[in-house]
């Protein structure tokens, strides 16, 4: 049978792609007489599962002016009926169980995928295979089929429409500089979405679905050679183009002198500027090693992001935001863009010291210490990466194909390329890194945007941006201090605590010690951790315990820990310090408990708790950080404020969550009451309490250096004395039973926004825990086929069913949707009947079932005992602490299946959920055309 497949392959003329030497993966690639390309790879990333895609090297760019944003409305119309599936695409998968699929299209390319398809059941293999071919040359564009997407298309583009459409439109000429991506997006135009005729989609799918455009990947647990000779059978069918295509790909023409665009709009939400450079790059098929040139732009996002890091760490910044990164643009070109909202008055010193770093980087590019920092990092990163046993997901590997598809680059394994990964940053050198660098940062195809509200916000010339930009070159380079050595960290002698007593934990292998400052410390000595090891500190507390006049200074405390740096080091100095340690350290102050801890390597102990411990006793809280933070968070309020979406939000906010003391309204005179001696204290009553502390140490640290360690770090902690004060109840929600409310504001375009919810706080058995993923599944899917299958009234709908345990039981469901402001009583209406229908039983057990198969795993008894996972004496630890008693250590999960849950099980869930519970009906929507004022 092989025999008779090769020879057939070979009558038919199929030729091979181009591939290394090798063949990875036993892959199988070729191309069909008509043209359309193929890739079969079997890889056992998903067991039992195969993947397929379709690649049309065909999106907006290809439209002509007439015919904007109908390749992503002809991706739309793709999933209803085609021609071997009458009752549409979408229909067969969902009832097939088949839920993972997609679809994308990009201004250069489409994609369809469906995933996770099971390969022991032929019948799906094949109806799957079939949908590809459909879409390849089958898609039904009926009258029916475009009025039905019409509606849906155009909720979506009502969706995206507003400012930042507005932006993005109205920039597009300067970032593409006049050429055809200046004036195509992949959503087209209010106007051309509503004139669309099933015979103008019609021409387009004709003129651009074509083979030599289409390239086929299956992908999976396969035999490759069986789904070969499916694929030639099925795709060959379609015959050879009378007249070949060939994609020709937009040039975009270079700008010596920078291109300028004020971008004023009165909803903008915030004022800020734009740095955009473009830049050309070469295909992947070409001479270039892409290899090295994608380390290279790893490597400047890191530093650059670092260096502005640095200038805030020192307080230099002349910003409240700044971002910089270098990315892929369109095909054949990347963009760097600097993004930056200075801080107010402050907008010229901001742009100068941008193009001052800027500058720096192009003059002087990045240091070496930068460089073998990051260079080892990323080596540490491939090095943990080879060491998975499998790196071939299929997503990877049709990323892979794409680029040979399109590019013609060549295709080598996943493993190949992290292997020419690690062998590229060994061989690296830092002034290949800066002589590339110097390539991206010349002054060629810049654009320079400034985004405000009103005309005299931010009114900076294209002469002002121009002679910054020569100034930044004839001056000397943008300085910054050099990190501090750092030879010891915490610059008070310690002096160590002691362990008061000692208990053996015999069940648990472990020690309790009693330490001299009241904390309790639990060690176990854990070798199967192999050189690493982990650190917890708990006590209760958290927000419940903050009195009411002390909550500004509690919610600014928890913004300002470690922004001023550690005793006489700034996070700069600190940085440098911790380069070369494996340290992860971090703080948890949650509504009911406060916390910290982390993990490092074993030889990064004694750093670790050295750090710790500086954290704790160290801590800069300045007045000139407080005064920044509170400029920034009057800034954001002030801001949000001017817009009627933000007061909308503030308005719905204090409905559902009234200001009271506990509660109260952070507007400008929250942030005027918060002083830094109040931070100061708050920080020390809730992470210096040490004798309401419980810690615990598991891992390979041997005991005798363990102590040390106690004594020496944690024991000598002071102990801030705190008074047991009152707990504070958190839920701050509205205590009506029922709360319906509509808002109306001068919102941007036809907007009609429902959030419904239903909140209980009662608390579940293991059974209906276990439901509640497959409620909110039947729910999602249930209310898609009525709002917008059938209604054609929403373009998206976001359901959430939720159970929380901690801190106390409570389960929650929530709807939300978008739709036009005249159709929300009907789309509520609707909404409110599914959810009926559910609770009362009437859902066929069809739609139960496609809701359960996601779900539905043949679940084995999983061992939940430390000797399969070392990291669980953590867990145990803890636990012990809490209650006093020992945990079954030889405990298995028998949790009950979902697999066995019923129609009758999910439908008591939601009567349970929604019966006697809290419900919140809010409806946003925006003004007639002539009015302009907010409404409740």
């Amino acid at each position: 049978m092989k025999r008779i497949l090769a020879l057939t392959a070979l009558s038919l003329g199929i030729a091979s792609s181009a591939i290394a030497q090798s063949n990875p993966y036993n892959l199988r690639t070729g191309k069909l007489p008509n043209g359309l390309t193929y890739y079969i790879c079997p890889t056992e990333y998903t067991p039992g599962e195969v993947h397929l895609y379709l690649l049309q090297n065909v999106g907006g760019i290809l439209e002509a002016d007439n015919q904007q944003g109908m390749a992503h409305f002809l991706e739309h119309i793709a999933f209803n009926p085609t021609k071997n599936f009458p009752k549409g695409v979408m229909n067969y998968l969902l009832q097939s169980g088949l839920n993972t699929f997609d679809a994308k299209t990009g201004i250069n390319e489409t994609r369809y995928q469906i995933n996770s398809i099971p390969t022991n059941d032929k019948g799906k293999v094949d109806s799957t295979m079939l949908i590809l071919k459909d879409w390849v040359d089958g898609v039904q564009i009926t009258p029916e089929a475009v009025n039905k997407e019409r509606a849906i298309v155009l909720e979506e583009w009502r969706q995206r429409a507003g400012v930042n459409r507005r932006i993005t439109d109205a920039i597009a000429p300067y970032i593409y500089n006049n050429s055809a991506y200046s004036f195509r997006n992949t959503i087209g135009s209010e106007e051309g979405l509503k004139s669309y005729s099933a015979k103008d989609i019609q021409a387009f799918y004709n003129e651009w679905y074509k083979p030599e455009l289409q390239s086929v990947m299956i992908i999976g647990d396969i035999k490759p050679e069986e789904y070969e000779a499916k694929l030639i059978k099925l795709f060959t069918a379609k015959g050879k183009s009378k007249k070949q295509l060939t994609r020709t790909d937009v040039q975009i023409p270079d700008n010596k002198e920078p291109l300028y665009y004020r971008f004023i709009d009165a909803a903008n939400p915030s004022t800020s500027f734009g740095i955009y450079q473009r830049i050309s790059v070469p295909p992947q098929g070409g001479s270039v090693n892409h290899t090295a040139k994608n380390l290279y732009q790893q490597i400047f996002n890191r530093v650059v992001a670092r260096r502005i890091s640095a200038l805030r760490n020192e307080g230099k910044e002349e910003f409240i935001a700044s971002t910089a990164s270098y990315s892929p643009l369109v095909r054949a070109y990347d963009q760097v863009a600097w993004d930056v909202v200075p801080y107010p008055g402050k907008g010229l010193q901001a742009l100068k010291q941008t193009l001052a770093l800027r500058e720096q980087l192009r003059r002087e590019g990045i240091t070496e210490e930068e460089f073998q920092g990051e260079v080892s990092k990323m080596i540490e990163d491939v090095k943990a990466l080879l060491e998975e046993k499998d790196i071939a997901a299929p997503d990877n590997l049709m990323d892979l194909f794409k680029q040979n598809f399109l590019y013609n680059a060549p295709i080598r394994s996943l493993r190949e390329e992290v292997n020419s990964t690690y062998e590229t940053l060994a061989e690296m050198e830092r002034e290949d890194v800066n002589e590339w660098i110097k390539t991206i940062l010349d002054d060629n195809n810049l654009a320079f945007i400034t985004f405000t509200s009103n005309a005299d916000e931010l009114n900076i010339s294209l002469d002002e941006f121009k002679k910054l930009l020569s100034d930044v070159k004839s001056e000397p380079v943008l300085k910054l201090s050099s990190p501090k050595s750092i030879d010891k960290l915490i610059d008070k002698p310690i002096k160590a605590g002691t362990i008061k007593s000692e208990k053996i934990i015999k069940e648990l292998d472990s020690k309790e010690w009693t330490l001299s400052n009241g904390a309790k410390l639990f060690y176990r000595y854990t070798p199967e951790l192999k050189g690493e090891f982990y650190f917890a500190a708990s006590r209760e507390g958290g927000r419940s315990v903050v009195t009411p006049q002390d909550i500004p200074a509690y919610t600014a405390m928890q913004s300002l820990i470690m922004k001023g740096g550690l005793g006489a080091y700034n996070r700069n100095d600190l940085h440098a310090w911790l380069q070369d340690k494996q340290v992860d350290l971090n703080i948890s102050l949650e509504n009911y408990t406060d916390g910290f801890g982390g993990n490092a390597k074993s030889k990064d102990a004694k750093s670790f708790f050295e750090y710790l411990h500086a954290v704790l006793t160290q801590q800069n809280f300045t007045e000139e950080g407080l005064n920044k933070y509170k400029a920034l968070q009057k800034y954001l309020y002030t801001t949000r404020m001017q817009t009627p979406r933000g007061q909308v939000d503030d308005s719905i906010k204090k409905t559902l969550y009234p200001v009271s003391e506990v509660n109260p309204d952070e507007n400008l005179a929250y942030f005027d009451k918060i002083a830094n001696k109040d931070i100061i204290r708050l920080f020390n009553e809730h992470l210096l309490s040490t004798g309401a502390y419980t810690y615990c140490i598991v891992g390979d640290i041997p005991e005798l250096e363990a102590k040390k360690l106690v004594t020496e770090y944690l024991a000598s902690l002071p102990q801030t004395a705190v008074s047991k004060g009152k707990t504070y109840n958190l839920d701050f929600t509205a205590p009506d039973e029922n709360i319906t409310r509509e808002f109306t504001a001068d919102l941007e375009g036809d907007v009609g926004e429902v959030e419904i919810s239903f909140a209980k706080t009662d608390k579940l058995s293991e059974k209906e825990e276990i439901a509640v993923p497959v409620l909110e599944t039947l729910l999602q899917m249930r209310l898609f086929d009525e709002l917008r299958e059938k209604e054609q009234g929403v373009y998206s709908i976001g359901v959430q069913v939720r159970y929380e345990q901690q801190p106390q039981a409570s389960e929650t469901i929530s709807i939300h949707f978008n739709t036009q402001r005249e159709n929300v009583d009907r789309m509520k209406a609707k909404a409110y009947d599914v959810l009926r229908e559910i609770v009362e039983g009437k859902v066929s057990e069809q739609n139960f079932k496609q809701a359960l198969i996601p779900h539905a795993t043949q679940v084995e008894d999983i061992a939940l005992t430390p000797k399969d996972n070392p990291m669980l004496w953590l867990v145990y630890l803890n636990s012990y602490a809490e209650t006093g008693k020992v945990p079954n250590l030889s405990q298995k999960a028998n949790a009950a299946h979902t697999e066995d849950l019923t129609l009758q099980d999910i439908v008591a869930l939601a009567k349970k959920l929604t019966t006697g519970a809290k419900k919140r009906d809010i409806v946003v929507k925006s003004l007639p055309r002539e009015a302009g004022q907010l409404h409740h």
